[in-house]
């Protein structure tokens, strides 16, 4: 039976081994200490890849578990052809897919609940590492008879004055939402209000709530599809602007590449240059050098540069 006794035994023989301290008590509340947490982050690391081994042995090689988070957005318009392939050619491999937030995607993928996450490019710190996807150039969305259409599809750059930005607020994603931040920073560097209808939780109802008329809203050309045109109007937001968005897998640097995960990324053209240095067959990670998702985004792009004509 394990007792309080027998574990600070235990953490104060492991600390005797590292030779630092691994927890400090401030005030009477136990917390981590730097050394501390780099020990945690090891031993994740290492049951996830020993855990990851197991499962390849029960399974084959070509069967296995594949656990992805992912923002709403590449779960909707990005992923399901990658994830039909993936089902018809390794049935076998079991998926997980699951939908939440980019700061809930970066702490699933940090603990080792997920194997990878995919999202809209942001910071992330030392543990982790981003592998670029594919970028998509910023749309601002009008909906039909609008009166900023009244004389045609104006350029973007004709729009952006403190009248028109006053008078026509924006539907934007949550707080919280990468997008959200940008377009405020965006709009802040340009001296406009950041003037805001209202938040939304997903790109599906932004562009819903357009098409009804109760706002304008910018959003990134990876959900824009043939059946919107007709629908609404989407504006091209020019590259200095600095609106265009940059999607990619975030994994742990020391992640062990699984079967499930290298057939992921073969069947999606995915570049893992570098990633899982220090663990997998042989001491060291296979490299799966691609282009970086293009059968699974080909579509999406056709799609994106058709709203540029």
């Amino acid at each position: 039976m394990t007792t309080p006794v027998f574990v600070d035994h235990l953490t104060s023989a492991l600390e005797r081994q590292v030779g630092h301290k691994l927890y400090e008590a401030p005030g009477g509340r136990l917390r981590l200490t730097p050394v501390g947490r780099q020990l945690v982050d090891m031993a994740v690391s290492l049951f996830d890849r020993l855990r990851r081994f197991q499962e390849e042995l029960l399974a084959g090689a070509s069967g296995g578990a594949l656990s992805i988070a992912t923002q709403e957005a590449t779960l909707r318009y990005l992923l399901p052809s990658v994830v039909q392939r993936m089902m018809q050619e390794h049935p076998d491999v079991r998926l997980r897919i699951v939908s939440r937030g980019v700061p809930e995607v970066l702490e699933m993928v940090r603990s080792g609940e997920a194997d990878l996450g995919i999202v809209s490019q942001v910071p992330v710190d030392g543990g982790l590492a981003f592998h670029a996807w594919k970028s998509f150039d910023a749309y601002l969305l009008v909906p039909l008879g609008h009166p900023l259409l009244r004389l045609g599809k104006p350029a973007f750059t004709d729009l952006l004055t403190r009248e028109n930005v006053m008078r026509y607020p924006l539907i934007v994603p949550e707080r919280g939402d990468p997008a959200h931040s940008r377009v405020a920073q965006a709009l802040e560097r340009l001296g406009l209000p950041f003037n805001v209808a209202f938040e939304l939780g997903t790109t599906d109802a932004l562009k819903h709530y357009v098409r009804l008329g109760l706002g304008i809203a910018v959003t990134s050309g990876i959900c824009l599809t043939q059946e919107d045109q007709g629908r609404l109007e989407a504006i091209v937001i020019p590259p200095e602007f600095r609106g265009r968005t940059t999607y990619g897998v975030v994994l742990r640097r020391d992640k062990y590449l699984s079967a499930p995960l290298r057939l992921f990324a073969r069947i999606a053209e995915l570049s893992l240059a570098g990633a899982g240095r220090g663990g997998g067959y042989g001491g060291a990670a296979e490299e799966v050098t691609r282009a970086g998702f293009r059968s699974a985004s080909r579509r999406a792009v056709s799609r994106s540069a058709k709203w540029n004509r």
